[in-house]
């Protein structure tokens, strides 16, 4: 979808262009715009309807951990629990980061660790002592996606403060 075209104030259809280059006009009486955080505003934008002021990002890191005992991190749940301490939402009073656990599968595993050859395989021969999870963040800052499709966003050093505090 290119745009979204409005007549007398109203949704009326859209206009797409093809993977072979034709274009294609589709007229709907609803139109249910879902292309995403960063493509949706661009959209909207082509179509004159102002859009992309006030993105929240939500940053968020994983981190790995090595346990002296195996663990299995790949076994169970991808996401089966989190820590609500920390977060600011549903009546938490902590700083707004919230823990979630993720499997340590080999390749998001081996994705995410550094090193390279020896180094890294010598790092991933622990895979059973490894455990992962992901820090994310409730961030304060608003950004921006641009008609071209840019992510203005700076990260306050505050939420960068409550990203580090969840790690």
């Amino acid at each position: 979808v290119e745009r979204v075209r409005i007549e007398a104030g109203a949704a009326r259809g859209v206009d797409a262009a093809m993977a072979d280059g034709a274009t294609l006009a589709v007229d709907a009486s609803v139109v249910c715009l879902a292309a995403g955080v960063l493509a949706t505003p661009v959209i909207l934008q082509k179509s004159g309807i102002a859009a992309g002021d006030g993105v929240q990002c939500h940053g968020s890191v994983h981190v790995s951990a090595r346990f002296a005992e195996p663990i299995h991190g790949y076994y169970g749940p991808t996401m089966g629990y989190a820590v609500l301490e920390f977060s600011d939402v549903a009546g938490g009073r902590g700083p707004g980061v919230m823990i979630e656990n993720v499997s340590a599968h080999p390749v998001s595993t081996a994705s995410s660790l550094a090193g390279f050859g020896a180094e890294h395989a010598a790092r991933m021969a622990a895979l059973p002592h490894l455990a992962r999870s992901l820090v994310v963040m409730r961030d304060r800052t608003r950004g921006r996606i641009e008609a071209d499709g840019a992510l203005r966003y700076a990260p306050t050093r505050e939420d960068l403060d409550v990203l580090r505090h969840g790690m």
